[in-house]
């Protein structure tokens, strides 16, 4: 019963996995100037990650999108637009060593999971200059691809646009 417990414990830690994210931008950017956004093509590299899929961009770019009208932003065809979004998603396998605890002998544990990254960069479209760059990264687990996941992910990034509150 008590190897139960923890390992619904660890399960549910798990599953809860930290989700770090941070942010930079351009301090010479003006970013009340800008007034609309176009979505720029996902990289090759992102959709040959595990667990990437064609509508899991979507999502992650609608969900961008949203969050820029929500700050005043219009959608607006690339060559009219003022900023260009572009996505990057990687996945990188990782191991995690732990030590005693779960087994009476005190052996240890190898978690082996895979550390994905999601980027979501601005660019000017006029200069071509990366304006903004917003990031976040954690475990991923079999849920982490689920749509509400998804976006609860994209949200804590795009939490931090724009920056300062210049709109």
């Amino acid at each position: 019963m008590r190897i139960l417990v923890v390992c619904v414990a660890t399960l549910l830690a798990l599953a809860c996995a930290n989700f770090q994210v941070g942010a930079s931008h351009d301090p010479t950017a003006d970013f009340g100037a800008y007034r609309s956004f176009a979505m720029g093509p996902v990289p090759q590299s992102s959709r040959n990650v595990a667990g990437y899929t064609e509508m899991t961009g979507r999502l992650i770019q609608d969900r961008i999108a949203a969050r820029l009208v929500a700050v005043g932003l219009v959608s607006a065809p690339r060559q009219e637009a003022d900023l260009l979004v572009v996505i990057g998603v990687s996945g990188k396998p990782q191991a995690k060593v732990t030590g005693g605890g779960l087994y009476e002998d005190g052996g240890l544990m190898v978690r082996n999971f895979i550390e994905g990254t999601l980027v979501i960069n601005l660019y000017d479209e006029r200069t071509l200059k990366l304006v903004w760059h917003g990031w976040g990264q954690k475990e991923m687990l079999s849920t982490a691809t689920e749509p509400k996941n998804v976006v609860a992910d994209v949200d804590e990034i795009m939490k931090q646009f724009p920056p300062d509150g210049t709109r």
